[in-house]
């Protein structure tokens, strides 16, 4: 207090005035109000509630801190298992039955009933034609005749021969009879008929000779007339007046008409390998063609080849269309459109069922305890997310979809609903 007054005496002592003012007071308080037996006892429940609430604190704080270290192996142990659930599952489909009857077109083309190409059975030169292309011809109708001038000349010297045969056959009858009667008499001798017997039946032989000599000029002479075999209308005529005719065929030899009888058209088809055992005689099938596309042309299968062609496995198949009223002709395409049952139809699985690597192609079946097994398969016709199955399968087999590769003979799997299985049958 004296340091503090050598520089400034009035000033630092209103201070210390100050600081000892209060001194007194807190002296006063203590002496004037002693804390009772029940505020202390108030006081010590507070500052226990106070240390309690403190605890909890603390080990709320501690669990918080502690409990996700602990939840971490618990979440491991269940994504673990959840893993090894959805390896063990999978989802399974059962092989549906193809549509047993179904609908198939195929292209085809026309032709008549009966078509011919008439060639010439006798050589000479075309004298005239009757009939030209597009003319419609009854059977038998004379189509043209051909000159053989050597022909008629061999038949009248074979007629001649024939009558010179005749003649001498003749004289050679009176005279074994009269050797036979003069034997009857001991007048001829055994020799002497049995020679004349000879000489009869020589010229009997060459009789018999000149007769078919002469049948068969007389055929062949008649050849000279060209005829229609059947009802029906010529297509094509490639001889003139005048031309000259050589008898046969071949490459080689020009053909005098061609003839076809289109009152009934033919329609030929190729049916697939996997309809072949569908198709029968009488089978009926409609037939459209663009030149008349609001109408339908009805029309029955005749006859089949019954057996496949082995380049492209199909089947030749002949059907008949009436074409009465002539507005079809041959050689028009047209569309063929069958309803076929399928008396064998294949089974059907989707595509995602098949496991394909260096063992072929094969499936994963599912049998009654949940065992899988891979099994070989054939392959039929492929429709994009379903495949046919020839063989391999049955309707009550439980095939996995999307199998994965490390699926094994005899493993043990769990079956899911498709719903739940998606992601785990991957």
């Amino acid at each position: 207090m004296n340091a503090f007054n050598d520089h400034n005496g009035d000033r630092f002592t209103s201070v210390a005035v100050s600081h000892e003012k209060p001194q007194n007071h807190h002296e006063d308080l203590s002496a004037a109000a002693p804390r009772s037996p029940e505020q202390r006892k108030r006081a010590g429940r507070r500052a226990w509630v106070l240390m309690g609430v403190i605890g909890v604190g603390a080990v709320a704080a501690a669990a918080a801190s502690t409990y996700p270290r602990l939840a971490v192996p618990k979440e491991l142990a269940e994504t673990t298992h959840r893993l090894d659930e959805a390896r063990r599952s999978v989802t399974v489909v059962s092989p549906s039955p193809a549509k047993s009857q179904a609908e198939v077109r195929l292209p085809g083309s026309t032709s008549a009933l009966q078509q011919t190409v008439v060639y010439a059975r006798t050589s000479g030169y075309l004298a005239s034609f009757n009939v030209d292309i597009g003319d419609h011809v009854k059977t038998g109708q004379l189509l043209g005749t051909i000159a053989s001038p050597e022909v008629d000349q061999q038949l009248l010297e074979a007629r001649a021969r024939l009558e010179e045969g005749r003649a001498n056959l003749a004289l050679a009858a009176t005279r074994l009879k009269r050797f036979k009667d003069m034997y009857k008499t001991s007048v001829a001798t055994d020799q002497e008929l049995d020679d004349a017997q000879a000489v009869y039946n020589t010229q009997l032989a060459t009789l018999r000779v000149s007769e078919a000599v002469v049948s068969r000029l007389e055929t062949e002479q008649s050849y000279q007339k060209v005829v229609a075999p059947f009802d029906g209308v010529v297509s094509k005529r490639n001889v003139d007046l005048g031309s000259l005719i050589t008898a046969g065929s071949g490459s080689n030899v020009s053909s005098l008409f061609e003839l076809q009888q289109p009152s009934t058209m033919k329609v030929f088809i190729d049916v697939p390998q996997s309809w072949a055992s569908s198709i029968t005689a009488g089978t009926s099938a409609s037939v459209e063609f663009s030149e008349f596309p609001n109408e339908t042309f009805q029309a029955k299968v005749v006859r089949t080849s019954g057996a496949l062609d082995p380049s492209t496995r199909t089947l030749l198949t002949e059907l008949h269309l009436p074409n009465t009223d002539g507005r079809l002709i041959p050689g028009m395409y047209a569309q063929v459109k069958l309803s076929l049952t399928n008396a064998n139809s294949p089974l059907i699985v989707p595509a995602s069922t098949l496991v394909i690597d260096s063992s072929g192609v094969q499936v994963v079946s599912v049998d009654e305890s949940h065992h899988v097994a891979r099994v070989p398969v054939r392959l039929g016709r492929d429709f994009g997310r379903e495949v046919e199955v020839v063989s391999g399968v049955t309707p009550n087999m439980h095939l996995v979809l999307s199998p994965r590769e490390d699926l094994r003979n005899g493993e043990e799997v769990t079956i899911v609903e498709p719903a739940k299985a998606t992601v785990a049958s991957r």
